[in-house]
């Protein structure tokens, strides 16, 4: 367990914790006085704490992996950002072969097939 608890600090992983609950926690500061004014539906600051809850989980188990594999280009994170930074803009990533196999060949050096 000891192990365990100190390869979670090597990897900051508490770090991103931490930071991810004050973020989280202004945000929930902010939303409550500005539901009345901005005519937001009651269930808004539901669903926004709800997707921060959601989050905090997700945040852990990147700061994990980002840290397995460092970003830098070719590298499995770097390519993922790059891909659903094109599937957000452009709604195609086909326009990039040379992407794909990029993506494949990182991914084969991480988990041999």
């Amino acid at each position: 367990m000891g192990t365990f608890i100190a390869e979670l600090k090597r990897r900051n992983v508490f770090k991103v914790g931490v930071a991810y609950t004050i973020v989280a926690w202004l945000i929930a500061q902010i939303i409550s006085p500005i539901q009345t004014p901005l005519r937001l539906p009651d269930w808004f600051e539901t669903t926004i704490l709800v997707f921060l809850a959601v989050g905090f989980p997700i945040a852990l188990l990147l700061a994990w992996a980002y840290e397995m594999t460092p970003v830098k280009k070719g590298n499995v994170p770097f390519l993922l950002l790059n891909y659903f930074t094109r599937l957000a803009v452009s709604g195609s990533v086909a326009n990039s072969p040379t992407f794909r196999v990029k993506l494949i060949s990182s991914l084969e050096t991480i988990v041999p097939v």
